[in-house]
């Protein structure tokens, strides 16, 4: 998701995490009211809806990966 999109999320006045893949892009995002999580993981934790990434290799790893946010998820997320 690019930051105009997760921008117009944050004026709708919806909650809005980004991972640490994005960290740099964020940075605007956050001063808006963005969560940065540290990891994959604390994203799945705290969001209730994950954006799709670009990549398949970015959906494994940071969705099924180590940390990822399959393992911050909660039974009823998943």
């Amino acid at each position: 998701m690019g930051v105009p999109m997760a921008g117009n999320l944050l004026k709708a006045a919806m909650n809005f995490s980004c991972g640490r893949a994005a960290r740099k892009a964020a940075r605007p995002l956050t001063g808006k009211g963005a969560k940065l999580c540290a990891s994959p993981k604390e994203v799945g934790a705290s969001a209730d809806v994950i954006s799709p990434l670009s990549h398949r290799y970015d959906v494994e790893q940071v969705v099924l990966g180590e940390g990822g946010v399959i393992h911050g998820a909660g039974p009823d997320r998943c």
